[in-house]
């Protein structure tokens, strides 16, 4: 069963996600799958069917996780983290691997490309200068041309 946990006026809640999108498969990378396989079976015996339990089985409180996280984090000299930012981290590090953005899209769950597009693309100057990059790697290299701005902006090009 696909269930999250919310939390609403201080209350925690499972229920299911709020749209289509977000009752979605994501791939994993190997490494994660076994440190996810590996949890499992320490998990063995729990009353609970989540992922992520407290040690009783019972829900886990987001302030708490994310106490933690920034714990763990200043641990091994990293910036602060929020449990949610985990999220915009996993799609600003896909980006920078060059993962098409629909493909970020449909991991995140974002039912509109315009919304992963419009966040992300401002996330990442990086992107600006790889576009850059790649699209002059594309142009073949002068042959002895050079083009000459002067302070007019007239362009002479010498040989």
């Amino acid at each position: 069963m696909r269930q999250q946990v919310i939390s609403v006026a201080g209350q925690l809640h499972v229920t299911v996600p709020k749209t289509p999108a977000g009752r979605r498969q994501v791939a994993l990378d190997a490494g994660t799958v076994r440190v996810l396989a590996r949890h499992r079976k320490a998990m063995a015996g729990y009353d609970s069917d989540l992922v992520f339990c407290a040690p009783d089985g019972d829900l886990l409180i987001p302030d708490l996780v994310t106490r933690r996280l920034r714990a763990l984090a200043e641990q091994v000299g990293l910036p602060p983290v929020r449990l949610h930012g985990l999220r915009h981290d996993a799609a600003t590090l896909l980006l920078a691997a060059g993962t098409e953005m629909k493909v970020v899209q449909e991991r995140l769950g974002h039912t509109r490309y315009a919304t992963t597009a419009d966040f992300y693309t401002t996330v990442l100057p990086s992107l600006d200068r790889n576009a850059a990059e790649a699209a002059a790697a594309l142009v073949p290299p002068s042959r002895g041309v050079k083009e000459v701005w002067n302070h007019t902006g007239t362009t002479h090009v010498t040989g």
